[in-house]
C-alpha cells in the first residue's frame, strides 16, 4: 500500500534539514533534500542548488546524478539530463533502476527509440523488474504502437500483482487503442483499489 506523499515527505524533509544543520557537508542529505524540493515542493532553484552542492561534495553518487537528471528533464534541459543519467549509469552500471532511468530520461526527451533500446538492455540485468515493462509500454504508446504497448503493460500488471500505477498504465493504453470495455474494467478495478489505498497522481 502506498503512503500519501504529504504523510512522509515533510518528515523526510525535516530529517534532511536537521542532518544538514548538524553537518552541512553531508552529500546524501543535500541530495535527499534536492529530490524532495523537485518532486514535492516544486522549489526549482532550491533543488538545483542542493543538487550542485551534493555533487560538489560527492561526484561519485550514482543516485544523485540520476535524481539530478530527473530534475533537468523536468526543466526541459534534456541534453544535460542525458549527460547526468549516463554519468549515473557509468557509476552503477548494473543497477536496474539507474538503467531504467536512462530509458525514462530518453523517453522524456521524446527519443522513444532510445528509450526502447535502453529497456531491452536493462532486461538483461533484471528481467523481472516491472519498470522495464512500463518503460516499453509508455514508449510504444507514444509511438502509437498500441498492439505492442498493451502486452507490456499487461506484463507489468502481472509482475506487480496489479498495483495502481501498472493498472492505470494498462487502462490508459486500452483507452487510446479504442478498447472501451477493457478500459472500463480497469477503471472499476482502480475504483475498488482507491477505497483501500492511496492513489498516486501518476495513475
Amino acid at each position: 500500500m502506498l503512503t500519501p506523499p504529504h504523510d512522509i515527505l515533510p518528515k523526510a524533509r525535516a530529517a534532511a534539514v536537521k542532518a544538514l544543520q548538524i553537518d552541512n557537508t553531508l552529500a546524501e542529505a543535500h541530495s535527499a533534500l534536492a529530490n524532495i524540493k523537485t518532486i514535492y515542493d516544486w522549489d526549482w532553484a532550491g533543488a538545483e542548488n542542493d543538487f550542485k552542492r551534493s555533487l560538489q561534495l560527492n561526484q561519485k553518487d550514482a543516485t544523485t546524478h540520476s535524481y539530478y537528471a530527473n530534475y533537468l528533464a523536468a526543466m526541459g534541459r534534456h541534453e544535460e539530463a542525458m549527460a547526468e543519467t549516463y554519468r549515473a549509469q557509468e557509476l552503477d552500471p548494473l543497477s536496474p533502476i539507474i538503467n531504467v532511468m536512462v530509458g525514462y530520461t530518453a523517453f522524456l526527451k521524446r527519443d522513444y527509440v532510445l528509450a526502447i533500446e535502453q529497456c531491452r538492455k536493462t532486461l538483461e540485468i533484471e528481467p523481472r523488474f516491472f519498470w522495464i515493462r512500463m518503460g516499453f509500454g509508455w514508449a510504444y504508446e507514444e509511438m502509437g504502437m498500441f498492439e505492442r504497448a498493451i502486452p507490456e503493460f499487461e506484463k507489468a500488471v502481472e509482475l506487480t500483482g496489479g498495483t495502481m500505477g501498472t493498472l492505470a498504465g494498462l487502462g490508459h493504453a486500452y483507452g487510446l487503442a479504442g478498447c472501451k470495455q477493457e478500459a472500463l474494467e480497469i477503471i472499476r478495478k482502480l475504483q475498488d483499489k482507491s477505497q483501500q489505498s492511496y492513489v498516486h497522481t501518476r495513475s
